[in-house]
């Protein structure tokens, strides 16, 4: 008998074997959902409030009907960009938008169990972080007034630039004398001022003012020890602070003393905020601080971190007590601290070095990433506007990665009072 014969004789019967018990064992599945079960009515958009997102604003409410009153359950969607759900009742919800995107689009809203939903738009939204100061390329430091003007001091010609709401540029001032400045901040009667240093960053003793009309930068004041940064308080004094310089008051007479017990600190930021001096920085000395009740004396407690002094009456400082220690910023622990601001209920806003450029310090201690992966560093300078935009001056190895980004918040910042008249 042939091959062939044999393997036809073997093979056949166990075919037609696998298809007759194929026949007797069906497959069978359980549908996915059940057919009969009525979902959960589809939700309705009547309105949006505001009818578009401009100035700065990212809290959103959405009324309409079959919503959830739990927050887990709704699903909002600007384009294909998720918002972050923050209050819900079955007809409204408030919402978080999404700062990376802009222009025109449809919000899509869903609740769990519907199957289908509510869509609405066209919406309007700004553009969340715009680099206001383009084709400036690198700028040492920056400046709001209280118009909202920005003034950057541009790296490649020396030059500050004025920079209007609307996007105009116009030259403003020079600064022939000093080249470089390590600060700048709007001062009583529309002064600029503008503190000198080196081109390594390190600070310098002369501080200087440009006239409210613009021009050339004149001196101000010479101290007596290189500084870095200020800040204005209530009454017009300033606050200036630098690498193991101490701390100076400033006062509008051009008298100036040494106060508090800064010695030891390299001070890479001050800010003044409800009648204290904060300070930025790098302490290197063995002395002892009082616990913020002012009830024990402790040892310091950070080498790199954040304290504050009381301002009293005469002006002078209070106590050194410590506000956050630096090794408790979690990813942030690792990078240099450039500056800081408020927020106008407390949280501190922290420039950094870090690939996410900002660190939010809050007032119980905790600590979150502003807009995690959408902004970009190194961020040296850090100025909130007078309603709800900052301004990041992100300093970069060159013109094409640095800039000035205005980023929208929907907050406003803590009051500088140098722009006061």
């Amino acid at each position: 008998m042939k091959w062939n014969e044999i393997k036809n004789k073997i093979i056949l019967p166990a075919s037609l074997l696998f298809i007759i018990s194929g026949c007797e064992n069906k497959i069978t599945y359980e549908p996915v959902w059940d057919p009969d079960k009525e979902g959960a009515p589809t939700p309705v958009i009547y309105s949006i409030q505001p009818d578009s997102a401009y100035g700065g604003i990212i809290e959103i409410s959405i009324s309409g009907e079959n919503f959830v009153p739990e927050i887990d359950q709704n699903f909002i969607y600007f384009g294909r960009n998720s918002a972050i759900v923050k209050t819900a009742s079955a007809n409204q919800i408030t919402v978080i938008r999404p700062i990376n995107l802009s222009d025109t689009v449809t919000i899509h809203l869903s609740v769990r169990d519907a199957y289908q939903s509510a869509k609405f738009g066209p919406y309007k939204l700004e553009e969340g972080v715009v680099d206001v100061g383009k084709e400036l390329g690198r700028v040492y430091s920056i400046a709001i007034d209280s118009d909202e003007n920005l003034y950057v001091h541009r790296k490649s010609d020396k030059k500050i630039y004025k920079i209007t709401p609307d996007g105009v540029q116009s030259e403003y001032g020079t600064f022939s004398e000093a080249k470089t400045s390590s600060a700048m901040r709007m001062g009583p009667g529309g002064y600029l001022y503008l503190q000198r240093s080196t081109d390594t960053g390190s600070g310098f003793k002369r501080l200087y003012k440009i006239a409210p009309e613009g021009g050339e930068a004149e001196r101000f004041v010479k101290l007596s020890r290189e500084v870095k940064s200020f800040d204005f308080d209530q009454n017009g004094n300033i606050y200036s602070g630098g690498i193991n310089s101490g701390m100076f008051v400033i006062h509008s007479d051009k008298t100036f003393e040494k106060v508090g017990n800064y010695l030891d600190f390299d001070i890479r930021a001050v800010r003044v905020f409800e009648g204290y001096v904060y300070v930025a920085g790098v302490y290197s000395g063995t002395d002892t601080l009082l616990s913020p009740d002012n009830t024990v004396v402790i040892a310091v407690p950070a080498e790199r971190g954040i304290w504050k002094s009381q301002i009293l009456n005469d002006g002078s400082l209070g106590a050194t007590e410590p506000v956050f220690d630096w090794a408790n910023s979690g990813s942030f622990s690792a990078s240099e601290i450039n500056d800081i601001t408020f927020l106008e209920d407390g949280d501190i806003y922290v420039a950094t070095n870090n690939s996410d450029p900002i660190l939010i310090i809050h007032s119980d201690g905790t600590t979150e990433t502003l807009y995690e992966g959408l902004l970009g560093g190194p961020a040296t300078n850090l100025v909130w506007g007078n309603g709800n935009y900052i301004y990041i001056n992100r300093y970069g190895e060159n013109d094409d990665v640095s800039g000035v980004d205005r980023v929208i918040m929907g907050k406003n910042g803590a009051p500088y009072y140098g722009r006061r008249d």
